[in-house]
């Protein structure tokens, strides 16, 4: 019985590869024949909801074919310097005299996400349901990446040492850190979550429906992206200005991309961090995070 389950799971896992594998080179078809940015993000959420069921195999070559597409997206645009960094590497430099963590006596319960800790940087990958809230003392490293997350809370408040952050392939979560990062916070291929943070550099690339709590003074730049809200979190202090490579300057500085937002964002913003405070386990997690972002993101 048991070589026939496993024969039997073996066959439905090939069937339905062949199945997602067929649906993605269609749609990559269709997409060199009418390119559209926003296609490219339909295509990417996709490919995250099936990512913990193909072989590894297809799912690094379905990457590839992305990254390789959203590189090389054609522009209407004439070209012009633009100020860009580098694509999203999990390996970041650590800066060796960054002050240590100073953590409470009553030390947070480890993460059950595997994870792979080194003095390169961290590696969260595939992963649905789960609050990440590592344990400080486990984690000294100044830099971590998200890859394919889904339905979870990302709570980085203890990663006091975190210089750089990056996420490729977000959906339906929540991101927060309370402390500044000196380096970057980039972001791409994601849509539907809420992130609260702030950081010397912030760039969002082929995302839709994200909403961001950043500090003053932060600039962030988007491309090919849309539905974004911005609020600074400070009411005293909004935010002041987006750059979007994607469209050209207006005279009112604006772009049919992003939306700054003022109005009740104080309460918008307690009612996340309570939200997550309150979370003391996986148990549920996918429902309670799509509940709760239908009730409080209404815009």
């Amino acid at each position: 019985m048991e070589d026939i389950n496993s024969t039997s799971t073996s066959t439905s896992t090939s069937n339905k590869t062949d199945e997602f594998l067929k649906t993605f080179n269609e749609q990559i078809k269709n997409y060199q024949l009418k390119p559209d940015p926003n296609q490219l993000i339909i295509i990417k959420s996709s490919l995250n909801q099936i990512a913990k069921e193909i072989p590894s195999y297809h799912l690094k070559n379905c990457i590839k074919i992305l990254t390789d597409l959203s590189t090389h997206q054609p522009t209407h645009q004439e070209k012009k310097p633009k100020f860009s960094f580098k694509r999203i590497q999990p390996q970041l430099i650590i800066d060796a005299d960054r002050e240590k963590c100073k953590p409470n006596e009553d030390e947070p319960k480890e993460s059950s996400v595997e994870s792979e800790p080194n003095h390169n940087g961290t590696q969260i990958v595939n992963q649905t349901g789960i609050v990440f809230k590592p344990n400080p003392i486990s984690y000294q490293t100044s830099s971590i990446s998200f890859l394919h997350i889904n339905h979870s809370i990302l709570d980085l408040r203890n990663m006091c040492k975190l210089k750089s952050i990056s996420i490729q392939g977000l959906s339906n979560s929540i991101v927060i850190l309370d402390h500044h990062l000196d380096g970057s916070f980039l972001i791409s291929f994601s849509i539907d979550s809420i992130l609260i943070f702030s950081s010397n550099q912030i760039r969002v690339h082929d995302s839709y429906g994200l909403w961001f709590w950043v500090e003053r003074g932060t600039i962030p730049i988007i491309e090919r992206s849309k539905s974004l809200h911005f609020t600074s979190k400070s009411s005293t202090y909004p935010v002041l200005q987006v750059l979007d490579f994607s469209q050209p300057v207006s005279h009112s500085n604006q772009s049919l991309n992003y939306r700054l937002d003022s109005s009740n964002a104080g309460n918008v913003l307690q009612d996340v961090l309570g939200f997550v405070d309150r979370i003391d386990g996986n148990e549920g997690i996918e429902d309670r995070i799509q509940e709760f972002m239908k009730r409080v993101l209404v815009s």
